[in-house]
């Protein structure tokens, strides 16, 4: 009965700890893979649903800074209508988190768009992903 007991309580013990282990960069890398899902299969719902009413991308793809949701979701539209096949493949992905509220994640990546007429525009860049 007591090795028992030591049993469950080592495993209830060892069952926390993984749980805690699960902290914002893991969280990061969850959402990012979601967010890569959605924009490769072209889901503008999902894609939208994962970013805050007050968010901004400041996008290696956009020349420019997109402020909130509402813009981001046009923006998101615009590349789905334009770009019917589409494919983001992301390489070597860094993810940093200070002081437990700010996450900064940095990648290399390419960027396969293919518009409606079927010519490939093929991007890569260094900076950060469209996540």
């Amino acid at each position: 009965m007591k090795r028992s007991t030591c049993l469950f309580l080592f495993l209830l013990l060892w069952g926390m700890y993984i749980v805690a282990w699960a902290g914002p960069a893991e969280e990061i890398a969850q959402v990012d893979q979601q967010a890569i899902q959605c924009f490769n299969d072209g889901n503008l719902d999902k894609c939208v649903a994962l970013y805050a009413d007050d968010a901004v991308s400041t996008s290696a793809v956009a020349p420019f800074r997109i402020d909130g949701k509402e813009a981001l979701q046009s923006n998101y539209a615009g590349v789905f209508q334009n770009f019917p096949t589409r494919r983001f493949l992301g390489r070597q992905t860094a993810i940093r988190v200070y002081g437990g509220v700010t996450g900064v994640l940095n990648r290399y990546f390419t960027l396969t768009l293919v518009d409606r007429r079927v010519m490939p525009t093929p991007s890569t860049d260094d900076r950060a992903s469209p996540s």
